[in-house]
């Protein structure tokens, strides 16, 4: 175990370097972040090098393009405390895709990979949703505009393929975007621009809605898409592979008051 009483740690090396001098447990963890620039450790604890049982250790981190898989931050800082093999972050800032992220995690046996509990809570506030959208889809490069503002909540079971574990719940808005170009309410899009041409490059529009997550889907009863040739407002159910069913009423806002129903479902 490695104690520190009196003065802090600091360090300026590879946090991950770093990890694997604490062990692989710790390295494991470590390696599934990204550190691809300056990183500055301020810490004080014990780190038990025989496991994770007797960890007692509080950190602050800060540090530019951190992040974590398709993620990664311009610049931010976090608090982390290690109690045995849990993990908790606060004070969680950020600073990427022009915007600003805040929140904060909690994570419980992280020394088993297979089991290890997430509990996340994140804030966005004025994203750019096209830079956003590139880093998590950067083989399906497209223009989309806005500026993105979220609150998410969710927890779950970390790991690939465990998607159905996560539950939770959030709220999204997009101001001044083109969200006709996105695929997410199927080929709605490309039937509304048969009628309207030019409907996917020249309208703005604002979207808002909140949802829940669980069943490896997003639901919710109170979509909505505004722009000034039409609005737009749905209920359903949004999957993590991509597939939708949705109901959605469109009313155009010229030629007189016209109203229909579009039934929405993709596999």
């Amino acid at each position: 175990r490695r104690r520190q009483r009196d003065l802090p740690w600091r360090a300026t090396a590879d946090p991950y370097a770093i990890s694997k001098l604490i062990g692989q447990k710790a390295a494991n963890v470590m390696g599934q972040f990204r550190f691809e620039g300056p990183v500055h450790v301020i810490a004080r604890g014990e780190v038990d090098y025989n496991g994770w049982a007797r960890n007692n250790l509080e950190a602050f981190v800060e540090g530019e393009k951190m992040g974590y898989e398709w993620f990664l931050a311009e610049r931010g800082s976090f608090r982390v405390k290690a109690i045995g093999p849990n993990l908790l972050f606060t004070d969680v800032e950020a600073h990427a895709y022009h915007g600003a992220f805040s929140g904060r995690g909690s994570f419980y046996a992280v020394d088993e990979p297979t089991n290890t509990q997430y509990d996340v809570q994140v804030s966005m506030n004025d994203i750019d949703f096209n830079s956003l959208l590139a880093s998590m889809q950067p083989q399906k490069p497209a223009k989309y505009e806005g500026k993105l503002a979220a609150v998410v909540e969710v927890a779950g079971i970390m790991g690939k393929g465990r998607g159905d574990t996560a539950t939770g719940d959030g709220q999204i808005s997009i101001k001044g975007g083109q969200l006709f170009r996105v695929p997410l309410l199927g080929g709605l899009s490309q039937i509304l621009s048969a009628i309207y041409p030019g409907l996917s490059f020249m309208t703005q529009t604002d979207f808002r809605s909140t949802f829940g997550i669980a069943d490896r889907k997003f639901h919710s009863e109170d979509v909505y898409l505004e722009g000034d040739i039409m609005s737009i407002s749905g209920k359903g159910d949004y999957a993590f592979d991509g597939g939708l069913d949705f109901t959605v009423q469109v009313i155009p806002l010229r030629a007189g008051a016209y109203l229909d129903l579009w039934d929405l479902k993709t596999v």
